[in-house]
């Protein structure tokens, strides 16, 4: 028979004070809220049931920079260049006016990688100098639903030098949006979607390689477009319709996109300036609306960048007589590097007595009269910067300029700011640029079927069964051209 067990006295009040009662448990001290009052914008993530707020504010970095400056009072949120900054959910501002930009000096923008952030109504947001990607947060947003920035109607934002990939820009009725010197690519729909949109203004920008339209304007009041990129975009680099008022493109270059360069809509009117349309599938302007004026992008006159294929750049020109397939221009070529050699023995004198350093020869810039195809001839803001197809020079220039064209598009600030760059970043960046340019060799020839070996495609030769000794032709011995051979070659 087994013994009671004994009951020792005040074991049941120490597992009380050890393990309280629900009842009596304590709630944590609840959090400040968050930057947005409407909770169903920040849902909680998946991994835990009830996670505490400081386990899910430590899981929503970005969005607690925002809460502490909210907290602070302050209007200005500065991002050191760092690890990437990655937020589980999407984060929502409602109320206020924030900014948020790169430190002073940053050469490269920082990196935030989150499922998107919504502006509310009567909030400005201006992000500047940043590199936003688009994470996926769970199963709503595994296709690309969400655009990646999304005004609400009332609220304004502005994006100045900013990089936006992977998703696209949305703007609500009743919302505005001015866009300057950003580039947006690879968005699932619109790079920039805006419907009954108060104000949009898009200035030296670049959409390209969106599954839908770079641009899409729905009864925009006010659109304004200037010195853009629309390229290798799906559907049309730009489509206007419904009920829009003032539309204007100037400057713009729409190329290579899968549609048309810009579809007008029937009852939308557009102002058409120098704009230059080149290599869409299905045409240049289609729709049934109306261009206000005529759609050549060059006329005599007009200021423009020339491709010279003897120099290897692109030069400032100025168009003298346009013709059916080829452009007269006054270009600025420059020659070589010459001094001024007037006063030269004094000069020379001068720099012998105080040691200093002779200064550099000027470069000498001849103004010429030169014939140039169309495709040589581009606008001075837009379009690429890369030679023409045809020119011998194209393929030096990708191998030359493939790191720096990668650190631009990681948003760089030029020539100046790549010198400056740390060596151990200069040298990621030239890494990662060798190898984009080693698969872009290797895709063309993994697609090759030429037979190789016994007849079978390259790739599988080496990977066949070696054939046995029996199999195996004897070829004749080769004769020398000193000594007849007298044994056969086994």
């Amino acid at each position: 028979m087994k013994a009671p067990t004994r009951r020792v006295k005040g074991k049941r009040r120490e597992d009380e004070a050890e393990n309280p009662p629900k009842a009596m448990r304590a709630s944590p001290a609840p959090e400040t809220q968050m930057v947005a009052s409407d909770t169903s914008l920040a849902p909680a993530p998946a991994s835990s049931p009830n996670p505490t707020p400081s386990a899910t504010m430590e899981k929503r970095p970005f969005a607690k920079l925002l809460l502490d400056a909210i907290n602070a009072q302050k209007e200005l949120v500065q991002l050191p260049r760092s690890e990437p900054i990655i937020d589980a959910v999407r984060v929502p501002i409602t109320s206020g006016s924030l900014q948020v930009e790169a430190c002073p000096g940053s050469l490269l923008p920082p990196i935030l990688e989150l499922p998107g952030i919504v502006v509310g109504s009567s909030t400005k947001l201006a992000l500047r100098h940043l590199c936003l990607r688009a994470r996926a947060a769970g199963a709503e947003n595994a296709g690309g639903l969400h655009p990646l920035i999304e005004v609400r109607s009332g609220g304004f934002l502005e994006l100045a030098d900013c990089r936006i990939e992977g998703a696209g820009l949305k703007l609500h009725p009743g919302a505005s949006a001015r866009l300057i010197r950003t580039r947006i690519s690879g968005s699932r729909h619109a790079g920039v979607s805006a419907v009954d949109t108060l104000d949009l203004s898009v200035a030296e920008c670049e959409i390209s390689n969106c599954n839908g339209e770079g641009l899409h304007a729905t009864s925009v009041k006010n659109l304004r477009v200037t010195d853009c990129t629309f390229s290798n975009n799906m559907q049309n680099g730009a489509l206007v319709d419904g009920r829009a008022g003032e539309s204007s493109f100037s400057g713009c270059t729409l190329s290579a996109n899968g549609q048309f360069g810009l579809w007008v809509d029937s009852g939308c009117s557009v102002s058409w300036s120098r704009n230059l349309l080149v290599g869409n599938t299905l045409g240049e302007v289609g729709g049934r609306g109306s261009l206000d004026q005529s759609a050549a992008a060059f006329a005599a006159g007009d200021a423009c960048m020339v491709w010279i294929e003897r120099v290897g750049e692109w030069v400032p020109a100025k168009v003298l007589e346009v013709k059916d397939e080829a452009f007269l221009v006054l270009a600025e070529v420059q020659t070589g590097k010459g001094v001024d050699v007037t006063d030269a023995s004094e000069s020379v004198s001068v720099l012998r007595r105080t040691r200093q350093k002779a200064p550099e020869p000027s470069p000498r810039v001849k103004t010429e009269e030169i014939q140039v195809p169309a495709d040589a001839v581009r606008l001075p803001k837009s379009s690429e910067e890369a030679p023409p197809v045809w020119s011998k020079k194209l393929e030096a220039y990708r191998r030359r300029k493939s790191a720096f064209l990668l650190f631009l598009r990681e948003g760089g600030k030029g020539a100046a700011a790549w010198k400056a760059l740390d060596p151990r970043e200069r040298g990621r960046i030239q890494a990662k640029a060798r190898k984009e340019h080693r698969d872009k060799l290797e895709a063309p020839e993994k697609g090759k079927t030429h037979s190789g070996v016994h007849g079978m495609p390259f790739g599988e030769a080496s990977h066949a069964r070696p054939q046995r000794a029996e199999n195996r032709v004897q070829r004749p011995a080769r004769k020398s051209a000193v000594f007849t051979r007298t044994k056969t070659r086994i």
